[in-house]
């Protein structure tokens, strides 16, 4: 029995809870872009050992179902608004208001009202924000997949996520794959039959490559019946909460999906399959 009354916190308990506070840092585990993946460089004089890491993803739903948007964002400079609008609507005419300084800004250290216009802010990007689902491997597996420093919820199991792409390259290098539609496609379901792996190389580049799946695990697509109908990604653009569900008088934003071609002009891409995966399919 304990001298102390239920809820009491003692000076070692507070002393712990301040170290917690000064050496991590919380991150959404709902939501991700290749940002938070963590690079290391090796140092061995500093006995610093080298990471690069890799998240690995399946995508899911379909645009019509609101599982997937597309526009511009940026974020603003105080407070930090991550704002999105949906594609054909484009940023606001006085974006330049509002929205944050640039990396190169802040990396000089340029303080924000003695900064250049025309300089140090930041610009626009084309984002696309789904639903991905990141799966968990056991603790025991030689090759364990998701071992994020960031997403400590992916040790013990899968969860699904918004991940958001508003970089060029990798946003190029999704839609290139997504064309190869005899390989890459949607199940009836709206799971894609590959996943996505994405890792990080440099303290400013990322890979993202395509890693095809012979068959949708029966556990994703239980999983996903349960939980597409809870999650509206559109909620984004109010910067509202996507796992709250479709509310009753919901907007519609956005325009379908597409890929530049080889033309320049935009094309549609294809959101259902009526293709089945076979148990011999490789």
């Amino acid at each position: 029995m304990s001298i102390f009354p239920p809820g009491y916190i003692t000076v070692e308990d507070k002393q712990q809870q301040k170290k917690a506070k000064t050496t991590t840092k919380a991150y959404n585990q709902n939501y991700f872009d290749s940002r938070q993946l963590v690079y290391r460089a090796e140092d061995k004089q500093e006995k610093i050992e080298g990471k690069q890491e890799e998240a690995t993803f399946i995508m899911c739903g379909f645009f019509d179902t609101d599982h997937y948007i597309m526009g511009k964002s940026y974020w603003t400079h105080d407070p930090a608004i991550h704002k999105k609008f949906p594609w054909q609507q484009g940023a606001p005419a006085n974006w330049r208001d509002e929205i944050a300084l640039n990396y190169t800004a802040k990396k000089s250290k340029i303080e924000y009202g003695n900064h250049n216009p025309k300089e140090d802010l930041d610009y626009p990007k084309d984002f696309i924000s789904f639903v991905a689902y990141f799966p968990s491997s056991p603790a025991s597996s030689k090759k364990p997949i998701n071992k994020l420093e960031k997403y400590p919820d992916l040790e013990t199991e899968g969860s699904f996520k918004i991940v958001t792409i508003d970089r060029n390259d990798l946003r190029g290098k999704l839609e290139s794959i997504l064309k190869m539609d005899e390989s890459y496609f949607q199940t009836e379901s709206g799971i894609w039959n590959f996943k996505i792996v994405l890792k990080r190389t440099s303290n400013t580049d990322c890979e993202l490559t395509p890693a095809p799946m012979p068959k949708i695990p029966a556990s994703l697509q239980k999983a996903w019946e349960e939980k597409k109908g809870q999650l509206w990604v559109p909620a984004l653009f109010d910067q509202g909460d996507p796992f709250l569900g479709k509310p009753a008088e919901a907007k519609n934003c956005g325009l379908p999906p597409t890929a530049r071609d080889d033309f320049g002009a935009d094309q549609e891409i294809s959101s259902t399959s009526n293709t089945e995966i076979g148990d011999d399919w490789t």
